[in-house]
């Protein structure tokens, strides 16, 4: 896939690049009047253009033509995990977006000693959508506001995998049709009371084998796993899309 920009707002006949992403297209590929150039709006829209103007702040892109494409899942995934401290998390967001993770929820627990601020939150936006044009991945991953377990049990439907060493690991099931979350505890672990609230709603447990995994270790493991299993039982997309080009 040819380079992506990132685009809040896809409009026709003409889209704006602002920011980041103007300084990119103009400062590190030196790219100029009449380049063809694709855009994306994270939520599953491309256009492909050409620029028409551009100066030190923005370029102008007229655009050819929009495609709207098909999810190639069924299911939302969302990981609901206590932020890790420093560049932990920044790393952990990029590899969840690579993936296709869906949703994002800062957990609060006992033992949660981190909640990203506003401002935090702002670059970890500019995380993932650096992420996703690295990966081809035409959703962005959302961020939820933090809550807390219990909330997150009683307010989301679908499957629940709850994330905790020692416990006996369930057999993962093809769910390619449900909603899935996987839920991962802060540093130390969760409670024995938050373990009994999961236990009592019902959730799936999931642990590895043979070692203590750290909070970005342990989102991505048991993420990519939730993910390989139900793409086995799923389909493969046709590949088609929805254009708003009409065919002859």
């Amino acid at each position: 896939m040819s380079d992506l920009f990132y685009c809040r707002q896809i409009q026709e006949p003409k889209s704006l690049l602002t920011d980041s992403e103007a300084h990119h297209a103009i400062n590190v590929l030196r790219m100029k009047a009449g380049d063809s150039i694709r855009l994306f709006d994270g939520h599953g829209t491309t256009a492909d253009g050409r620029i028409q103007t551009l100066n030190r702040r923005e370029v102008v892109v007229a655009v050819d033509q929009t495609i709207c494409h098909s999810r190639q899942r069924s299911y939302r995934l969302t990981v609901a995990a206590a932020p890790p401290k420093g560049d932990r998390l920044k790393w952990m967001m990029e590899k969840l977006t690579e993936l296709g993770v869906d949703r994002f929820i800062p957990l609060k627990t006992t033992r949660t000693v981190m909640q990203p601020g506003e401002a935090r939150l702002k670059k970890l936006e500019s995380t993932i959508i650096s992420a996703a044009k690295q990966a081809g991945c035409l959703w962005l991953m959302e961020i939820s506001e933090a809550t807390t377990l219990q909330s997150l049990l009683t307010a989301d439907d679908g499957m629940f995998y709850f994330a905790h060493p020692g416990m006996e690991s369930c057999v993962l099931p093809a769910m390619p049709n449900a909603d899935q979350t996987v839920v991962i505890g802060p540093e130390g672990g969760f409670t024995d009371e938050e373990v009994e609230c999961a236990r009592s709603a019902g959730v799936s447990f999931m642990a590895w084998a043979g070692s203590i995994l750290r909070i970005e270790t342990a989102a991505v493991v048991f993420a990519a796993t939730v993910l390989s299993t139900n793409n086995r039982a799923s389909p493969k997309p046709d590949g088609h899309s929805k254009s708003s080009v009409d065919e002859d």
